[in-house]
């Protein structure tokens, strides 16, 4: 469909059932949960499934949606390089489909 307005160019095509793309993108949207924290990274590996353990957590606890299907999606360790104790702050985002 071609839309006539003085905003657009000439010959903007708007798709068919574009007014529903965005709802369309609701439905699939996925629910989630960020854990933000300083800690010291002398034991890395533990701390840092402590913390995606958190965030999955925060996700199955605040949403009701079932374990097995939540997943890390994004994880952000930024060291503190003047600071002893090998302290860094660490981000982690747990995401599950909604309807699991």
């Amino acid at each position: 469909m071609l839309l006539k307005s003085p905003f657009l160019p000439k010959h903007a095509f708007i798709p068919k059932y574009a007014e529903v793309a965005n709802a369309y993108g609701a439905a699939f949207a996925e629910v989630s949960a960020t854990k933000y924290t300083v800690v010291s990274l002398t034991d890395r590996e533990n701390v840092l499934e402590n913390i995606r353990n958190e965030a999955k957590g925060e996700v199955s606890l605040l949403y009701k949606v079932n374990p097995s299907s939540i997943r890390i999606v994004y994880e952000e360790i930024i060291p503190y390089h003047y600071v002893p104790n090998n302290l860094a702050r660490v981000r982690v985002t747990a995401a599950s489909p909604w309807i699991s």
